[in-house]
């Protein structure tokens, strides 16, 4: 990992020729599969409500793969209007 210090960073890796071939197909296709993980941490907030914050790794995963056409590709427009939406309150 190199970190080029324009507020990016830079991953290199070695492929080998069936990740070589697999990243061809991609470019191709013009398509790419996404994992994206979030993590958050506030240090110093003290709590001004008594809140309590849940969330459901495995409710968020069905409800997005309920976005998948047949290929299991997901549009950018269905994910904007996805995370644009107002979130479920429970309790």
């Amino acid at each position: 990992m190199n970190a080029n210090g324009y507020a990016g960073i830079r991953f290199l890796l070695r492929l080998s020729l069936e990740g070589a071939q697999f990243m061809k197909e991609l470019l191709v296709r013009d398509t790419w599969p996404v994992r994206a993980q979030a993590e958050l941490e506030l240090t110093g907030i003290a709590p001004r409500l008594p809140v309590k914050i849940a969330f459901d790794p495995p409710l968020l995963h069905r409800l997005l793969a309920e976005l998948c056409d047949e290929s299991g590709l997901v549009s950018r427009s269905a994910l904007v209007q996805f995370f644009s939406k107002e979130p479920a309150r429970s309790g």
